[in-house]
Order: C-alpha cells, then sequence, then structure tokens
C-alpha cells in the first residue's frame, strides 16, 4: 500500500513537470534565489555556509562552484564514510577555510541509524547519494549502518557558530526534520536551500509554512526550495558580518 502510494505522488509530480507555467515558475525562482545568493557572497566579506549533506562536494552539488571561486569559509557535514573522503579529495585545496564533519545531523548526540544504498542495488552512479535516516520504503535494496550523528545545535557549539549567511540542506527526505530543530530566536541563516523532491507532500507544504513563519520568503524550485529572510533582517545580519562577526 505504501509503495503504491509512493509511486502514484511520483506520477503525479511528473505530470505536474511537464506543465511549462510550473517549469517557468521553478526556472524564475532559482534565477531569484542564485541572484540574491550572489549579491549578498559579493557583499559579505567573510560568508559563511553549512552545508548538510554534501556527498562528495560534486555530484549534483549545487555550491561547488561557489565554494572552490568565491572564497567561502564553512562546514561541510556528509555521514557516509566513502562520500566524505571524496568530499575531503574534492576540496583539499580549501581545507584552511572549511570544516569536515563526518556526522548525520539528527535530534540527539550520539549515534543513529543511516539508510544507505546497497552498492549492488545501484542502478546509476548518482544514487551514491541515497543515504538518508528515514526508513526507506524499498528497504530490501538499503543497508542500515550505524554513525555518529549530533544535534544541529551540537553543531554550532562545536564550532562557534553564531552567524550563517547559507545553510544548504540536501538529507533525502529528512530535511524539514532538521529545519525544525534550528533555533531561529538565535540563528536566523540570511539564505537557506534545501531538498523538498523527497518530503511527502504534507511535510512540503508544512515546511513551508514554518519557514514563513518564521520571517523567510519561499522560492520553489524543481527539487529544491530557497528561503530568503526578509530584507530588513538580512541588513541586521549583513552589518553584523562586516565587522567580522561569525
Amino acid at each position: 500500500m505504501l509503495a503504491r502510494a509512493f509511486w502514484s505522488w511520483r506520477a503525479w509530480l511528473a505530470r505536474c513537470r511537464r506543465h511549462p507555467w510550473a517549469v517557468r515558475r521553478w526556472a524564475r525562482h532559482e534565477s531569484e534565489f542564485n541572484r540574491l545568493l550572489a549579491h549578498r557572497s559579493t557583499a559579505i566579506r567573510d560568508f559563511f555556509v553549512i552545508q548538510v549533506g554534501a556527498c562528495d562536494g560534486v555530484m549534483a552539488d549545487p555550491l561547488h562552484d561557489w565554494i572552490k571561486r568565491a572564497n567561502w569559509r564553512g562546514i561541510l557535514v556528509e555521514p557516509q564514510a566513502l562520500e566524505f573522503e571524496r568530499l575531503k579529495a574534492t576540496y583539499a585545496q580549501e581545507r584552511h577555510r572549511l570544516v569536515f564533519e563526518n556526522v548525520a545531523i539528527a535530534d540527539m548526540d550520539g549515534t543513529c541509524t543511516l539508510y544507505r544504498l546497497d552498492d549492488a542495488a545501484r542502478t546509476d552512479d548518482w544514487e551514491r547519494g541515497r543515504a538518508s535516516l528515514l526508513p526507506p520504503y524499498d528497504a530490501h535494496r538499503f543497508i542500515a549502518e550505524t554513525v555518529p550523528c549530533i544535534t544541529f545545535d551540537s553543531l554550532l557549539r562545536r564550532h562557534d557558530v553564531t552567524r550563517v549567511d547559507l545553510l544548504q540542506i540536501d538529507a533525502e527526505g529528512y530535511d524539514f526534520e532538521i529545519l525544525k530543530r534550528v533555533d531561529f530566536a538565535t540563528l536566523r541563516p540570511a539564505l537557506i536551500r534545501y531538498e523538498h523532491r523527497h518530503l511527502r507532500p504534507k511535510d512540503k507544504h508544512a515546511c513551508r509554512k514554518f519557514l514563513k513563519r518564521a520571517g523567510y520568503r519561499v522560492l520553489e524550485m524543481e527539487f529544491d526550495t530557497g528561503a530568503v529572510l526578509s530584507s530588513s533582517e538580512t541588513v541586521g545580519i549583513a552589518s553584523r558580518a562586516a565587522s567580522g562577526e561569525r
């Protein structure tokens, strides 16, 4: 029953993607988000990013070129051991301005179960990125591994982070759970981008409402959603960033 519901939902999404109006709207939103990102990257002297689910730093990664060319600082988080080693190799020349964390972001500090697609079950190279804290609907294709985990707050405390310019999340369906655990009373990233592709429809809608209540304008793209903090708050954060506060 669950599998039938999942594939019905995927079929409905596929039909929506073929609609020209939706395609134009997604493209417009992505262009606007990238424009705002470029503006902030240029305006902020010490741009700081946290990327949750960085994989190898290359595959389907919207931040790769930015990190390489724009001199960003930040924390890159990847729970899969092999992809984590590839991630460090990808950014070997940028290691002086990046921190690498081989952990999952969860609701506790300690260990948790990560469901990773079995190598033998992969049909394409991009499926290396299929790993989530959520039990998969096609569990027979996945391997359950125990990995270290920390909360988002613990990650911030570990590295004394008080300002984030961009929070990027690609957690294969666990994205909303991570966002719900961000304390927006103390930390308000100027920009957020998360993958909504694997969220259940009700969670996709709830996540947008959650961010709007937190003071963000939401820009839905084809596979991701961008969130932009209101202009008045962004100005205040930018002024603190200019003074070197992180």
